[in-house]
C-alpha cells in the first residue's frame, strides 16, 4: 500500500497530468472552431492580367517594379483603362535611377490608388483564415508583400509585393501572381507563412463600381516547368541585384555564386546569366581586387551579351516593344572591362570599352570613367 505521502504525490500527479490533457485537448479545440469558422475556399480569381518578368511584353514592358505591377494588375481588374502614358507615371511613381534601393511600403502604393480616385484600406492578417475573408462574396484580389526565399538573408531589406488571386483548401495552397516569381504561382499555406506573408499587413482596393463575374480572360497564362525551374536561380540573381544596390556587395556576391553554380543555370535567359556574371566581376574586384579573375568572367559574360531582349525557352518573352531600358546588349559588362583594362594600363581599351557601355546606356559610372581618363591624360 502507498505511504499517506506517497498517495499525496500519486494524486497531485494524476490531476496535473488530467489539467494538462485537458488544457491541450481545449487549445486544439479552439484552433479546430476557428479554422471551421473560416469558411472552406477553393476558388481561384479569373481574369488578373499578372505583370511580371515572365510576361515583360507590350504594355508591361513599361513596368520594371514590383508594386506598380502588383497596382496595375488590380485595377485593370477592377476595369481600369490605363493609357501608356498613365502605365509610365505610375512606373516612375515606385521607381527612381538615383536611388534604385529606394524602399516603399504600402502605404505609398494605398496613396497612389487613392490619387487614382479607388478606395483602398490597409488591414492585418494574421492567418491563413485572415486571407479566406477576401475570397467569400465577391472575390477580392489581395495585395500582399514577401521575401523572396525562406531562407532570404536577414541583412537584405526586401520584401516585394504580389497579388493573391487564389486559395485551395484542398491542396493546402495559394495561387498567386507576382512580378518576380511569375504568374500563377502555387505556394503551399507553409511557404507562403515562411515566406513572411502573413502575420503582416496588406492592401485591399476596393472596385469603383462593384464588380459582377469576372472580366474575359480570353488571354491565358500557363505556368511551364521551364519557368520553375528558372525562377529560383532568376530570385538569387534578384537578390544579388537588391544586395548590390543596398552597398552589401558580400552578400550580392554570394547570391551570384549560387546562381552560377546552380545545376540549372542554362535554363535562365542570356539576360540574367550576364546579369549574374556581371555581379560576379564587381564583387571580385570590389572585395577583393582580383582583376584576373574578373576578367575571365567578364569576358564570359561578353559572350552572352547578345540579344538579350530575345524570346528564350517556352517561358521567356523576351522584351519585344523596346519601350524599356534593356536592349539586346548589358552595358555593365563594358564598364567592368573598362575597368579592368584601365587597371592594367591599357587606356585605349579602357576609353573603348566605357565608350560602348555609354553608346547602350547613355548614363552610369562610364561618364565618370571617361572623364578620369581624360583628366589624367592631360
Amino acid at each position: 500500500m502507498l505511504s499517506n505521502s506517497n498517495l499525496r504525490t500519486f494524486l497531485v500527479a494524476m490531476v496535473v497530468s488530467v489539467m494538462a490533457i485537458l488544457g491541450i485537448f481545449y487549445w486544439w479545440l479552439g484552433i479546430k472552431v476557428n479554422n471551421d469558422a473560416a469558411q472552406e475556399v477553393n476558388l481561384v480569381i479569373e481574369g488578373v492580367r499578372p505583370i511580371s518578368i515572365y510576361n515583360h511584353t507590350g504594355d508591361n514592358a513599361y513596368i520594371v517594379n514590383d508594386l506598380s505591377a502588383a497596382v496595375i494588375s488590380v485595377l485593370e481588374y477592377y476595369g481600369a483603362n490605363l493609357s501608356q502614358s498613365n502605365l509610365k507615371k505610375i512606373n516612375g511613381r515606385f521607381w527612381d535611377d538615383s536611388n534604385p534601393s529606394a524602399l516603399h511600403q504600402l502605404e505609398d502604393v494605398k496613396l497612389l490608388t487613392e490619387e487614382l480616385g479607388y478606395s483602398a484600406t490597409i488591414e492585418v492578417a494574421e492567418s491563413i483564415a485572415d486571407f479566406k475573408k477576401y475570397f467569400s462574396g465577391i472575390p477580392t484580389p489581395v495585395i500582399f508583400s514577401h521575401f523572396i526565399e525562406i531562407d532570404q538573408n536577414p541583412e537584405i531589406q526586401f520584401k516585394p509585393m504580389g497579388v493573391l488571386i487564389g486559395m485551395l483548401d484542398s491542396e493546402q495552397s495559394v495561387i498567386i501572381h507576382d512580378y518576380y516569381f511569375g504568374y500563377n504561382k502555387k505556394l503551399s499555406y507553409w511557404q507562403f507563412a515562411r515566406l513572411g506573408a502573413y502575420p503582416a499587413q496588406v492592401l485591399v482596393i476596393k472596385p469603383k463600381i462593384p464588380r459582377v463575374g469576372a472580366p474575359d480572360a480570353s488571354e491565358e497564362y500557363v505556368r511551364t516547368e521551364s519557368m520553375d525551374k528558372a525562377e529560383p536561380i532568376i530570385n538569387k540573381i534578384t537578390l544579388g541585384r537588391v544586395a548590390q544596390a543596398q552597398q552589401k556587395y558580400r552578400i550580392a556576391a554570394s547570391y551570384y555564386s549560387a546562381a552560377l553554380k546552380h545545376p540549372d543555370r542554362d535554363i535562365v535567359p542570356p539576360y540574367y546569366k550576364v546579369v549574374a556574371l556581371n555581379g560576379g566581376v564587381g564583387s571580385y574586384i570590389r572585395l577583393d581586387g582580383d582583376y584576373d579573375s574578373a576578367y575571365e568572367l567578364a569576358k564570359l559574360g561578353e559572350e552572352f551579351n547578345q540579344n538579350l531582349d530575345e524570346p528564350y525557352g517556352d517561358y521567356w518573352p523576351g522584351f519585344v516593344d523596346g519601350t524599356n531600358l534593356i536592349t539586346d546588349q548589358f552595358a555593365g559588362i563594358y564598364y567592368w572591362l573598362g575597368r579592368i583594362y584601365e587597371h592594367k594600363g591599357d587606356v585605349a581599351q579602357a576609353k573603348a570599352n566605357y565608350e560602348h557601355a555609354l553608346e547602350i546606356y547613355p548614363y552610369g559610372p562610364s561618364i565618370d570613367a571617361l572623364e578620369r581618363i581624360k583628366t589624367e591624360s592631360e
